[in-house]
């Protein structure tokens, strides 16, 4: 998947998750969650996109339309752990021609970021905080290890003010030295 395909892609993956979170069945679960479980499936439904028959995009799209349902219909049926099991990616899930092991990390189409990348990433990541104010780096840094929700309960701002008052100025300073052209 190219990053431009990404891009859209998560913002219909973000999209789906908020659409979900407003059903009654979803109450306990956060946006983010439902939007993992949503990437869960589209990965896993990945293989069986065919470019003969339509656009990634289009693909994409009905598949997250298909797991909303499977997803509404676990919960509502109490067999939420049905769909969500935990898979390492050294898991072995097929053999090739020659008979030699394919895992799980071989099919992901994007590769894992090598240590290099991480630390440029770091790096850049850093410098794009320490240019904004003191207030919205402390917001940034409890992002890192908390919920959006969690944070907004700590400052004892509702969840709504919050987002709208920090998010926009940190994802801003945060999209160039990510590499993202769309906001996430």
């Amino acid at each position: 998947m190219t990053p431009e395909m990404h891009d859209i892609v998560q913002g219909m993956v973000r999209a789906k998750a908020r659409q979900l979170k407003k059903n009654t069945v979803f109450r306990a679960k956060t946006v983010e969650d439902l939007e993992q479980d949503l990437w869960l499936r589209l990965l896993e439904a990945e293989s069986a996109y065919d470019p003969g028959k339509g656009s990634w995009v289009g693909f994409a799209k009905a598949e997250m339309e298909f797991a909303g349902l499977k997803m509404i219909r676990a919960m509502d049926s109490g067999k939420e752990a049905a769909f969500r099991q935990a898979r390492s990616i050294d898991e072995q899930v097929d053999t090739d021609e020659a008979d030699n092991p394919v895992y799980l990390k071989d099919t992901i189409a994007d590769p894992l970021p090598s240590l290099a990348d991480e630390a440029c990433c770091s790096v850049d990541v850093q410098a794009a905080l320490s240019k904004l104010p003191d207030e919205f780096q402390a917001v940034a840094i409890r992002l890192m290890t908390r919920t959006q929700e969690e944070v907004a309960a700590e400052m004892g701002l509702p969840r709504r003010t919050f987002i709208d008052r920090y998010l926009p100025t940190i994802r801003a300073a945060l999209r160039p030295a990510l590499g993202l052209r769309f906001a996430p």
